[in-house]
């Protein structure tokens, strides 16, 4: 008997998550779970904060990135006197279903694994090999490097100079990166922590190479005709840039994963954690972090499978209950469930496998008899989770006609990523897409990117690029002033929406606004 039939056969007679999969951490469940937090729902919504106490939670979560925000949240809940009711107004929020509250939760979850751990995944340097010959090869041709390939070779260079290690003397004197394998394992098994830094600088290198890689293939991919190769491009992307900043957070050598808001706060932990025991909605929230510090799921695996799980329990053909599932309870059966990234769910009506096989036409999900297998790291994340990183409510009749990927989603995913962005905007066939310079104009933050625009003509005129100039004024950004002054012109926008500018309600720079007055003041 196959195996997937001989499980889903088991639990149909039962009727329990019995599954437990030794190697990947995994459960089976069955559809539909029940939601963990919707017992505690009334009693959490009791701490739902108001006034300074809910504007410091916004303040937390409008930092720009997960890491920063679990900082923040250790620093705030370090300063308060009773931590464990601020953990408590987060899950609140997130119950309510608002934005904020599962931003909170998500970076109290964070994750690290031990440094070992990662360092010994990487430790073939497969990219960095890979890389370092395709720039070998471009310098060999006469062509000249792109200025990505160039920081990357000076900085392999530099590493094995600057932070040399065990066997370094063994390794080919021109391509030092060799040798890299085995000084890395010889690092790792000496105790003496002088050679940590060399460590995880090459290990960082690797994730680095790989970043390299996979942005130079994004940036020249048909992702219409190849539409999983991308998707799975982009998600492996932003699960290696998560690496990269576990890297830095890597607070433990050796040992159990390490969650960070545990780390920050230290002794003060325990009692926090005693403190949410003594109700029971807080026992539930302290049970969620006690199995994430088990599993330290990626937040990238984090947020998608939360969101894929919460699309499930919204199908209106797979349930009858009029009742959205809280964000809470979506984030808990995942973290409770999945293993390596994989969920597994058992079907236990066939109605509800029929109205699988017809729409669940994506990426990344497998029916095996009952068993709907979810691999997240071939998910399209689009359909499921917005660019602020939320659950999206999922438009079922049309999710399989909607394309999974677009050059705007593909922006929108690496905008904080100034190198990928300046090969994007330089790529012709990628800068001739309607809306795609403007959205980066309005989107961006880098200084870099937006001089890059504001002083390429082909960037900034044609009809497609109308909207540029507009979007480079308004943008916060702090970009030159002598950059942006021509746009201050009737031939990029009308006079009244000069004057607009110019007003005393308006969002722009204040340096701007005097160049707008200053320019409709001499036209009179």
């Amino acid at each position: 008997m196959e195996p997937f039939m001989l499980i889903a056969r088991v639990m149909e007679s039962v009727r329990t998550l019995i599954y437990d999969d030794k190697t990947h951490g995994r459960r089976v469940i069955t559809f539909p779970p029940p939601l963990p937090f919707f017992e505690h729902s009334n009693e959490l919504l009791s701490s739902l904060p108001s006034g300074e106490a809910k504007d410091n939670l916004l303040k937390v979560a409008g930092a720009d990135n997960v890491f920063k925000r679990a900082e923040l949240f250790a620093e705030y809940l370090g300063t308060s006197a009773e931590p464990h009711k601020e953990i408590l107004r987060a899950a609140a929020l997130a119950v309510s279903g608002e934005t904020a509250g599962l931003k909170l939760v998500y970076a109290a979850l964070l994750a690290v694994p031990p440094a070992e751990h990662l360092v010994m995944e990487l430790a073939e340097f497969r990219n960095v090999r890979r890389v370092m010959a395709r720039i070998a090869a471009r310098e060999k041709a006469g062509t000249p490097l792109r200025e990505s390939e160039d920081w990357f070779r000076k900085k392999v260079l530099l590493l094995s100079i600057s932070h040399p290690l065990p066997g370094a003397s063994n390794a080919p004197s021109n391509a030092p990166w060799l040798g890299w394998s085995e000084e890395v394992r010889r690092g790792v098994s000496d105790p003496d922590r002088r050679w940590d830094k060399a460590v995880l600088e090459r290990a960082k290198a690797e994730l680095e190479a790989r970043e390299l890689r996979i942005r130079l293939l994004l940036t020249n991919i048909d992702f219409l005709s190849k539409g999983r190769t991308t998707i799975y491009l982009m998600t492996t992307g932003e699960e290696t840039r998560w690496r990269i900043q576990a890297l830095d957070e890597a607070y433990q050598r050796f040992g159990e994963a390490t969650l960070v808001i545990r780390h920050r706060l230290g002794a003060a932990w325990e009692p926090v954690m005693e403190a949410l025991r003594t109700t029971s909605s807080g026992g539930a929230v302290a049970d969620l972090f006690d199995v994430q510090a088990a599993r330290a799921h990626s937040y990238p695996s984090m947020k998608t499978g939360t969101s894929v799980i919460r699309a499930l329990l919204m199908h209106p053909l797979l349930l009858r209950v009029q009742r959205k599932p809280d964000f809470l309870s979506c984030l808990s059966i995942y973290a409770g469930a999945a293993g390596k990234g994989v969920l597994e769910i058992l079907l236990q009506k066939l109605a509800a496998v029929n109205v699988l096989k017809m729409l669940l036409d994506l990426p990344g999900f497998d029916l095996h008899e009952r068993i709907l297998a979810i691999d997240l790291s071939k998910v399209p994340p689009a359909p499921f989770v917005d660019i602020e990183d939320m659950p999206r409510d999922v438009d079922w009749a049309n999710v399989h006609k909607e394309s999974a990927v677009s050059w705007r989603t593909l922006v929108l995913t690496y905008m904080d990523n100034d190198n990928f962005i300046v090969e994007l905007i330089n790529n012709p066939r990628v800068a001739a897409q309607p809306g795609i310079i403007p959205l980066i104009a309005q989107k961006s933050r880098s200084a870099r990117v937006l001089n890059i625009i504001a002083n390429t003509r082909s960037l900034y005129s044609g009809f497609s690029n109308k909207e540029v100039p507009v979007n480079l004024l308004m943008n916060p950004a702090k970009v030159p002033l002598s950059a942006l002054r021509k746009f201050v012109h009737v031939r990029f926008m009308d006079k009244a929406s000069l004057a607009r500018l110019a007003s005393k309600g308006s969002t722009i720079r204040e340096d701007i606004r005097r160049e707008v007055q200053h320019y409709l003041s001499s036209l009179k």
